[in-house]
């Protein structure tokens, strides 16, 4: 199975001053320090010279293109080049991070990521690109440890997490209490009594899914999978949800006909 990075890269800007949950949710106050920053930045990449400045928007939009297009060796060879000439966009560094993620390189993918977040902590499509790449590899203590990070960030600025992503908290919690029952027993509780099915979203029926698969009962989840195809009438929506069981090995490619079957009746 092939992982596949959360956030597009169509960036036109060389750098951008503010962060981006989905990742307009964290496109609120920045923090003056890391503004300060961002502007110092801004001011280092336009005192290159000119030919400079110019063959490096050659590389970064040549690379972006290639992503964009699946030719993720091509891009990360090409923004590697562009690294040679600016080595603080964050928007490059995130680039990298998703090629290197694409090409199954998860180390290397983190610590873009992570340089990307040394100048911008609260990155939104840095610290999403790592949930999904620690997701997909089993490192759940470290998707715990984001999840929760994220979720005081945007209480301090009076915002809410997706509840896509504390679906994804709820998986991480799942796969480590396997091992470790007691110590998320209370967590995974509350998790799983997060949202009802009166709620605009299909958290409580993945959470039934959920349960029935991690018993072996593949026919029961897809079942409840299948019920919220219908109730929601959303099949990209459901595709994402069902890319997070994809990605912990509760649900498997060949399992998801949900949206074939609905789509035909």
């Amino acid at each position: 199975m092939k992982f596949k990075h959360l956030v597009s890269v169509f960036l036109a800007t060389v750098i951008s001053a503010s962060s981006y949950l989905k990742a307009e949710d964290f496109a609120f106050v920045v923090d003056p320090v890391v503004k300060q920053r961002l502007t110092g930045i801004k001011a280092e990449f336009e005192s290159l010279p000119k030919d400079q400045s110019k063959s490096y928007q050659t590389l970064k939009a040549a690379a972006i293109e290639a992503n964009n297009n699946g030719k993720f060796f091509t891009a990360l060879i090409t923004a590697t080049d562009a690294m040679k000439i600016f080595t603080k966009d964050i928007d490059l560094l995130l680039l990298i991070g998703i090629c290197y993620a694409q090409l199954d390189k998860p180390v290397e993918a983190e610590v873009f990521y992570n340089k990307a977040l040394e100048i911008q902590p609260h990155h939104a499509p840095s610290i999403l690109n790592l949930i999904e790449l620690n997701l997909y590899h089993g490192d759940f203590e470290k998707v715990v440890k984001r999840v929760v990070y994220i979720r005081e960030y945007l209480k301090s600025a009076g915002h809410e997490t997706s509840p896509l992503l504390e679906y994804k908290y709820l998986l991480a919690l799942t796969k480590l209490s396997e091992k470790q029952a007691d110590k998320y027993a209370a967590d995974l509780k509350k998790m799983q009594e997060l949202y009802s099915y009166n709620d605009d979203h299909p958290y409580y029926y993945y959470v039934k899914a959920l349960d029935s698969l991690k018993k072996g009962d593949n026919d029961a989840g897809q079942v409840w999978i299948y019920k919220a195809a219908k109730i929601f009438g959303n099949m990209k929506l459901i595709d994402t949800w069902n890319k997070s069981l994809k990605d912990t090995n509760y649900l498997a490619d060949h399992d998801i006909m949900i949206s074939a079957r609905a789509n035909n009746n």
